[in-house]
């Protein structure tokens, strides 16, 4: 419940913000937490793959960063594709 009761009342920008706390004190786990409740509010802030993708390298979770970047690299032809029609 609390994890549903801090992403009602925070935003992505302060989910992020204590991610790299997390980030920095090697909290990867908490890293992880933070950074996907960041990106489920914002999908488009690159900023957040890297660091993401960051905190699942030091928890050894190869999977996560492949299917995490591959995520990126699909929004980006997405975005490509709005902005030409």
């Amino acid at each position: 419940m609390k994890d549903r009761a801090d992403s009602c009342a925070k935003t992505d920008r302060e989910f992020y913000k204590e991610g790299l706390v997390a980030l920095s004190n090697n909290d990867y786990d908490e890293a992880i937490r933070l950074f996907n409740t960041a990106f489920k509010q914002s999908p488009g802030k690159w900023i957040v793959y890297e660091k993401l993708g960051k905190a699942y390298f030091f928890r050894w979770r190869h999977n996560e960063i492949m299917n995490l970047f591959k995520s990126l690299i699909d929004n980006i032809e997405i975005h490509d594709e709005k902005q030409k029609n």
